[in-house]
C-alpha cells in the first residue's frame, strides 16, 4: 500500500482495498501510518471475534441487541477504516445488527486495543 492507491477527497486521502474504504487525514498520512493501516487489513480477518467479544460485552448493546459474539462477529460484515496516528477507528456502516445505526470501534495499534464503541444514528 502506497500513495498511489489513495485519492485526496477534502482533507483525507481515500482507497477501497479489498472491498474496505481506508481514509487517512492529511495531518495523519505518513509511511508510519500507510504501514500501519496496511497491516490492520492482514490482522483484520484474526481479529474479528476478538472484536465481536468486546462489542457483546457493552451494556447497552448487550440489553438492546442480546447478541452473542459469533452472531455480532457475522453481522457486522465489513468496516471503514479511518486511520489516525498509532491507531483507528473501523465503522460498520452496512452492519446487520441495526441498519439505522453505525457501529464505530476505536483501536490502537495493529488492532491489539479496543478503546470504545458506539452506535451513531
Amino acid at each position: 500500500m502506497n500513495t498511489n492507491d489513495f485519492v485526496k477527497r477534502g482533507s483525507f486521502f481515500e482507497a477501497e482495498i479489498d472491498g474496505v474504504k481506508i481514509n487517512i487525514s492529511d495531518a495523519a498520512m505518513s509511511d508510519e501510518t500507510l504501514q500501519l493501516a496496511e497491516k490492520v487489513l492482514l490482522v483484520y480477518p484474526q481479529k474479528i471475534m476478538a472484536i465481536a467479544e468486546f462489542v457483546s460485552q457493552d451494556e447497552w448493546i448487550a440489553n438492546t441487541y442480546n447478541l452473542t459474539k459469533e452472531e455480532i462477529a457475522e453481522k457486522i460484515n465489513k468496516p471503514d477504516i479511518l486511520m489516525f496516528e498509532g491507531g483507528g477507528q473501523l465503522s460498520y456502516c452496512k452492519n446487520e445488527i441495526d441498519c439505522n445505526r453505525i457501529l464505530v470501534v476505536e483501536f490502537g495499534g495493529v488492532l491489539e486495543e479496543i478503546y470504545e464503541i458506539g452506535m451513531d444514528g
